[in-house]
């Protein structure tokens, strides 16, 4: 019980965040159901190519010389560069998907299932491809 009272303030923040994660993550689907009317199985790999484009730039700032451990306005520059590279590769993987996976099938009028099937597809892919 004297763990739970001596960390509770980390353990609220930490609860705080990860449920901000899952909504994000809620939001996203609820989002691309009410567009598409389909269930986007790839969606987590989306968000997996935004990470890792993420940690691309960083890797590539520190190559060019920047110090990454900078503080105030330059790590400010830093993150909403990072930032910039997490969505142009997230839309741009989403646009790719949407074009190639899914418009292809709605406009042939295909049945919900082969919707899905195909989203279960690009998700294998997505991420064999990261692999």
């Amino acid at each position: 019980m004297q763990f739970l009272l001596d960390n509770f303030f980390a353990f609220t923040i930490t609860g705080i965040a990860l449920g901000a994660v899952y909504a994000l993550i809620a939001l996203g689907y609820t989002l691309v159901y009410g567009v598409l009317q389909l269930i986007n199985f790839a969606h987590s790999e989306v968000f997996m190519y935004g990470t890792f484009a993420t940690v691309f730039t960083m890797y590539l700032l520190e190559s060019a010389g920047l110090e990454l451990s900078a503080s105030g306005p330059k790590f400010i520059l830093i993150m909403l560069i990072c930032l910039v590279a997490a969505m142009t590769a997230s839309s741009l993987i989403a646009l790719l998907l949407e074009r190639v996976a899914y418009r292809p099938l709605i406009k042939r009028d295909a049945p919900k299932l082969v919707a899905l099937i195909s989203a279960i597809g690009a998700s294998f892919m997505l991420a064999e491809l990261m692999g």
